[in-house]
C-alpha cells in the first residue's frame, strides 16, 4: 500500500482531483445506460425517443384543443343566455302580466291604456291647473309627489287599476242587461280625434299612439279595449240618464245640500275706511237707499260707474262665484239671514271692508237640475261601487310605474 504520508501536498490535491473526475464519469455512464433502457429493461433508440415526444406533444395539442372548444362553448352560451335574457324580458315587457284583477290576468298594453287614459282624462278636467297640484306630464312621474311619499306615478297606477275593474264591471252589466250598442261612429270618431291631435302635434299617427297610449299601442293593439271603454261609457251613460228620484229624495237631497245650490241676491260695495263703512250702513233703509249711497262712499276712480249703473247689485251667485272673501260669503249663506239684513265684513287676508245688504236666497231651475245630475252621479257611483266590490287585484311580473297595482287594495 502507498504511504500517502510521503506525499507532497500538490500530489494530493491531483488526485483528489482525478478521483473527483472518475466519480463524475461514472455517474454519467450510469445514466446514458438507464436512458437507452425503458421499464421493462428494452433498449429505448432515438428514434423511440422522437416518436415518444411526438405523442406527448399530440397529447398536449389535444388538451389544449379541448380547453378551447370547452371556453367557446362557455363563451356562446354566456351570448345565448344574455340575448334569451333580453329578448325575455322585452317579451315580458310586452306581454307579460301587468296586474291581475279578479283573477283575469291583464297585459302591459291595456295597463298602459287605461293608465294613460286616466292621465288624459285629468289633463281634460284640470287643464292648466294640473300645475297647481304639482303635476308635470311632460316629466317623469314617479319622481314626481303627489301626497306623502306617493307619486303622481303611484296615483295614475291605482287610477288605472279601478278603471280596469270598473270597465270589466260594466260591461259585463251591459251584457246581463242585453245593452244595445253601436260602436261604429263613436270609434271613427276616436280614430279621427287622434289623426287630428297627432297633426296638431306634428307627430305620424304611430307615433302618437306610442306617446298618448304607452309604448306598446298601436291602433290594431288597443282597438278592442277602446270599443270595451266606449260601451262601457255607452251603458253607463244610459243606466245613468234613466235614474230618476221621488220628490221625498229630492228635497232630502237638496236640505242636506241646500248651501251647494242655493243662489242669493244681494248688494255690496268696498269702502276703504271703516268709519265711513259703519257711516253708510247706518243710513241703509233697503235697496234703492244702497244704491243711492254708492257714488257717495264708493273710490273717487269708481264713483261715475256707480251713478250711471247698478254696479252694487249681484244676483244668482253661487258659493263658488263670490270672490270677495269667505267672510262676505258665508255671511251671505247664513241660514238666518233673511231681507232687509245689512253688516259691515271686514276681509282678514286683504283688510278690505266691505257694506253688505240681504235680499234673498232661492234654488233656480237650473241649479236644481245641476243637483239632480249630481244626485245621478252619486247613485251613479253608488252602483259602480257595489259592481266592483270585493274585485282583487294584485301586482303581474311585469316592474312598471312603481309597483302601483297591489296598493289599489292595499295588498
Amino acid at each position: 500500500m502507498e504511504d500517502v504520508s510521503k506525499k507532497t501536498p500538490k500530489e494530493v490535491r491531483e488526485e483528489k482531483r482525478r478521483e473527483a473526475n472518475r466519480k463524475a464519469a461514472a455517474e454519467n455512464m450510469q445514466k446514458k445506460q438507464a436512458s437507452i433502457y425503458d421499464a421493462d429493461g428494452k433498449v429505448v433508440t432515438s428514434y423511440d425517443k422522437k416518436l415518444a415526444k411526438r405523442k406527448e406533444e399530440q397529447k398536449k395539442d389535444k388538451r389544449n384543443t379541448l380547453i378551447t372548444r370547452i371556453t367557446l362553448i362557455v363563451v356562446l352560451v354566456a351570448v345565448a343566455a344574455a340575448l334569451i335574457f333580453a329578448i325575455g324580458k322585452k317579451v315580458n315587457e310586452r306581454y307579460g302580466t301587468a296586474v291581475t284583477v279578479n283573477g283575469e290576468k291583464i297585459g302591459r298594453v291595456e295597463y298602459d291604456f287605461y293608465y294613460h287614459m286616466g292621465i288624459n282624462n285629468f289633463m281634460n278636467t284640470y287643464g292648466s291647473y294640473a300645475s297647481y297640484f304639482g303635476l308635470d306630464t311632460g316629466s317623469d312621474l314617479s319622481k314626481q309627489t303627489y301626497r306623502g311619499d306617493e307619486t303622481w306615478a303611484d296615483y295614475f297606477g291605482v287610477n288605472a287599476v279601478e278603471m280596469i275593474k270598473e270597465m270589466r264591471a260594466l260591461s259585463a252589466e251591459a251584457d246581463k242587461n242585453s245593452f244595445s250598442y253601436d260602436d261604429t261612429d263613436d270609434y271613427n270618431e276616436f280614430n279621427s280625434s287622434i289623426e287630428k291631435a297627432a297633426s296638431d302635434d306634428g307627430s305620424s299617427v304611430k307615433d302618437y299612439y306610442k306617446k298618448t297610449f304607452g309604448d306598446y299601442a298601436t291602433q290594431s293593439s288597443i282597438e278592442s279595449y277602446v270599443k270595451q271603454y266606449l260601451r262601457a261609457n255607452a251603458y253607463y251613460d244610459d243606466y245613468q240618464k234613466n235614474l230618476t228620484f221621488s220628490d221625498a229624495e229630492i228635497n232630502d237631497y237638496y236640505n242636506e245640500n241646500k248651501d251647494k245650490y242655493d243662489v242669493v241676491d244681494y248688494r255690496y260695495l268696498e269702502v276703504a275706511d271703516l268709519d265711513k263703512a259703519n257711516e253708510m250702513l247706518a243710513s241703509i233703509t233697503d235697496g234703492s237707499s244702497f244704491r243711492a249711497l254708492c257714488p257717495q262712499y264708493a273710490a273717487d276712480d269708481l264713483k261715475s260707474g256707480y251713478e250711471t249703473d247698478d254696479k252694487s247689485l249681484a244676483t244668482g251667485a253661487t258659493q263658488s262665484s263670490i270672490t270677495t272673501g269667505a267672510e262676505v260669503t258665508s255671511w251671505l249663506f247664513d241660514s238666518v239671514r233673511k231681507e232687509g239684513d245689512k253688516t259691515v265684513v271686514t276681509v282678514a287676508d286683504d283688510n278690505k271692508n266691505y257694506v253688505l245688504y240681504f235680499s234673498s236666497r232661492y234654488l233656480t231651475d237650473a241649479q236644481k237640475s245641476i243637483m239632480t245630475d249630481s244626485m245621478k252621479s252619486s247613485k251613479s257611483q253608488e252602483y259602480i261601487n257595489s259592481l266592483i266590490d270585493g274585485m282583487t287585484s294584485q301586482s303581474g311580473t311585469v316592474k312598471i310605474y312603481e309597483e302601483t297595482a297591489g296598493s289599489a287594495d292595499g295588498e
